[in-house]
């Protein structure tokens, strides 16, 4: 049975922070995307299996297909970082029999209608499915990089005021 090390959410997926930080913090050999687009584009899937370091490797999933795995063999063998490129997939995935315990926030993307705190522009919508994920007993947090402070959903929630 895998271990899950660690699960993220942040939009860019695998990237220098994740293969030179985070990869090496949570000790991770597998990575898993979670996201139903990137799993319908084989040339993108391909550059970020190439992007993963040496000794780790990177598999597609669509939300879907990473349930039915989950639930088949909870993925699997190996430690594992579990990459959501947004809340709502790992909502969905939580809903869909997925048993995560711990869900780290990244990095949500920018743009018309967000709000920025702790370094993330957020959406009401991704506070809302963050909001979920808690109220599914799942550990929402804000951690961007390893040097800065981890934040607890309560006090983004009242850093947002929504």
């Amino acid at each position: 049975m895998a271990e899950i090390k660690l699960t993220r959410v942040d939009y860019r997926l695998v990237h220098g922070q994740v293969v030179t930080q985070w990869v090496k913090i949570c000790g991770a050999d597998r990575i898993i995307i979670v996201n139903d687009e990137l799993a319908a584009d084989e040339f993108m899937a391909d550059i970020y299996r190439m992007s993963a370091p040496a000794g780790v490797s990177v598999e597609v999933r669509t939300v879907e297909q990473a349930c039915e795995e989950y639930k088949a063999n909870a993925f699997g063998n190996g430690k594992l970082l579990v990459l959501f490129k947004c809340v709502e997939d790992a909502l969905a995935a939580v809903r869909g029999g997925v048993e995560l315990a711990d869900v780290q926030i990244g990095g949500l993307g920018g743009g018309a209608g967000t709000t920025t705190a702790f370094g993330i522009a957020f959406r009401p919508s991704d506070v809302d499915a963050m909001k979920m994920l808690d109220q599914e007993g799942v550990h929402v947090h804000v951690h961007v990089v390893p040097a800065q402070q981890d934040v607890e959903l309560p006090d983004l929630i009242n850093k947002l005021g929504f």
